[in-house]
């Protein structure tokens, strides 16, 4: 199988992608863990301040459990993506908007080629597919007002 110099300079992205958000779901555990001890000591006073700093801390540690949910649930392997038959960066979709289909490829801000087919993820059609299956509909709030489109197949 013959890599692409595209495919290579991806993979490349997905390891640093990996790396960048093993080190942030690190930082995000020490920092919930510092906020569940200062929890704790916080339960033992029992002063007005004590009880306002008490709330505080508890929305910033539901915060980072959710964001350390999304963490842990975001896919940026394509080969994991593909067998999940889930939209993912690096993944190509056919799309049916009323009765014409076309191909896009998803993919980073920097590696964006219209004239490919490329489409950012940051984009509201980029967006709107992540994570989404064949046989899914996607409606997209564009300057022009609301477009569906039909998944037809995830390469």
């Amino acid at each position: 199988m013959k890599i692409t110099a595209r495919q290579s300079v991806q993979t490349k992205f997905y390891d640093m992608d990996r790396i960048k958000r093993s080190a942030l779901i690190t930082k995000v555990k020490i920092r919930i863990q510092k906020i569940i001890d200062e929890l704790a000591r916080l339960q033992k006073e029992k002063d007005e301040e004590s009880l306002v700093r008490l709330s505080d801390l508890t929305q910033q540690r539901d915060k980072l459990m959710n964001k350390l949910r999304e963490l842990t649930e975001i896919n940026l392997s394509p080969a994991k993506s593909k067998t999940l038959n889930r939209i993912d960066v690096g993944t190509s979709v056919v799309l049916r908007k009323g009765t014409t289909d076309f191909e896009v490829s998803l993919v980073r801000d920097f590696a964006v080629d219209s004239s490919n087919g490329d489409i950012s993820v940051s984009s509201p059609l980029g967006s709107g597919l992540l994570n989404k299956r064949t046989g899914e509909m996607v409606e997209v709030d564009t300057p022009a007002g609301p477009m569906e489109y039909e998944i037809l197949e995830i390469k």
